[in-house]
């Protein structure tokens, strides 16, 4: 845990102004701020769809021999609510992680972010 809260604002320490400079050419290309946007967001979709499949698949191999044992039966019990809850923010945490940097990035001038040091 204290690995992660040391290496994740260094490491969004040096990718802020890449990512800034990225919008900033892709705006002075003629792209809007919208549709970097909607780019970024389709982006943290994917990204947010495919780690709730391989988690459930990942999980589906904790939880069927589980249910087996216990149940008799390949379904676990339990309301379907509990894999919602657990879906759900890792979707919202994944979108907010990929769509407030790009809104950060992408608030300045496309000239002054284009230049932008590395």
């Amino acid at each position: 845990m204290r690995r992660t809260r040391v290496f994740c604002p260094s490491l969004r320490g040096r990718r802020d102004p890449a990512l800034r400079r990225e919008f900033g050419l892709q705006r002075l290309a003629g792209s809007t701020r919208a549709q970097i946007m909607r780019m970024v967001g389709m982006e943290g979709v994917f990204v947010a769809v495919t780690g709730v499949v391989l988690g459930s698949i990942a999980s589906i191999g904790i939880v069927v021999p589980v249910s087996l044992k216990r149940l008799d039966s390949v379904v676990p019990a339990g309301s379907p609510l509990i894999y919602a809850a657990t879906a759900g923010p890792a979707v919202l945490l994944t979108l907010s992680a990929t769509l407030l940097p790009a809104w950060r990035a992408t608030r300045g001038q496309p000239a002054e972010s284009a230049v932008a040091i590395e």
